[in-house]
């Protein structure tokens, strides 16, 4: 099964990763005549690398768009070393001070996912204990770090998220998400963080030897991120993550369903899972999925199926945000935490109200 989508660009940017999952079908016509500059400026940074050295296997490009290419290309080098730097003057300075920490997301996906190519992304997303949570701060202080100003004050993400960001002073825009947690406090999943740590493998990074969170985790922290943390977000993106990790990593589906079930993320996964066949034609063990969909809420499931981009009625009344915070509100167990994502919905708009004011 194939999925189409209204933009021509957004279809090709998934028939490259489509070649690239599975390389034996051959190069499908509809290459022919593409508009690769629009492809080049919509293609999200972590899925560059892969799209050029498709493009580059099945067409020559004109003068124009390989100047484009290069130039963003070259963007996104820079930024890249400039996060490696920061990863090594951080894991020594945490080594020094012995905080302990594992690196979510960026280099930690790209061996396990994009290798040969490289996965280019934004920040450095680092989970600690949360134990040393202070100590972490007071670190990335010495190291020069401050939260930045286009982010929430620090009192907000101590309250209703799950990690604090801080960026580099200078020219850099350098930024570390400082986690404590996968998910919100108010999410309501029963992640453990000890678990994480203990369960952790370690990964060559740049000659570095890093923590990284054990494939059954990483698995499902990609299938979080996707559903409930940024909800559809990327949707390309995420779900060829989501295919190629599985095809390419060695998973213990019996630990991993027992572990969706044990933290209460069966609905997640299982809609996670769901929609990304419908890009990538990945193999989980039926079953598996019969184990996640029997333990998960048979609402939730549908509510999740109901906001998500297959509904073209919910994404046409409901703009992004809005279908996120319903979805973050509806799967939330109890008073108490319905109560704080509601403050939170109100904290984020009247923050971001004077901070409009404040560009005026």
């Amino acid at each position: 099964m194939q999925r189409n989508f209204n933009g021509k660009s957004e279809n090709l940017v998934y028939r490259l990763c489509l070649q690239e999952f599975n390389k034996k079908k051959k190069t499908a016509p509809s290459f022919q005549n593409a508009d690769w500059s629009r492809v080049l400026k919509i293609v999200p940074p972590e899925l560059f690398g892969l799209v050029r050295a498709r493009i580059q296997s099945i067409t020559s490009l004109s003068a124009s768009d390989s100047l484009a290419m290069n130039r963003r290309e070259i963007t996104l080098w820079k930024n890249r070393l400039l996060l490696l730097n920061c990863l090594k003057e951080v894991s020594k300075n945490f080594r020094k001070k012995r905080i302990d920490f594992i690196l979510l997301k960026g280099f930690a996906l790209e061996k396990r996912i994009y290798a040969p190519n490289v996965r280019f992304f934004s920040d450095l997303d680092i989970l600690i204990p949360e134990k040393d949570a202070l100590r972490a701060e007071q670190a990335l202080k010495a190291l020069n770090y401050t939260q930045g100003k286009d982010t929430y004050p620090p009192c907000y993400y101590a309250k209703y998220k799950q990690h604090l960001v801080f960026s580099k002073k200078g020219k850099t825009n350098i930024k570390v998400d400082l986690h404590t947690e996968l998910a919100e406090k108010y999410s309501g999943f029963e992640i453990r963080n000890e678990e994480l740590f203990e369960k952790a493998n370690s990964e060559l990074i740049n000659r570095m030897k890093i923590k990284v969170l054990s494939n059954e985790h990483q698995l499902l922290h990609l299938c979080l991120h996707f559903i409930y943390v940024h909800p559809y977000g990327s949707d390309i993106k995420s779900s060829y993550e989501i295919a190629m990790f599985i095809k390419k990593n060695q998973i213990n589906w019996n630990e991993f369903t027992r572990l969706c079930v044990r933290t209460k993320t069966a609905a997640i996964v299982y809609q996670a899972f769901s929609f990304s066949q419908g890009f990538f034609n990945f193999q989980a063990p039926k079953a598996s999925l019969t184990a996640l969909k029997k333990a998960a809420n048979t609402t939730e499931i549908s509510l999740l199926r109901f906001f998500s981009p297959e509904n073209k009625v919910s994404t046409r009344l409901l703009g992004y945000k809005t279908r996120k915070w319903i979805i973050k509100f509806i799967l939330a167990k109890g008073i108490e935490r319905k109560n704080l994502i509601l403050q939170d919905v109100f904290y984020s708009w009247k923050y971001q109200q004077k901070r409009t004011r404040l560009v005026k």
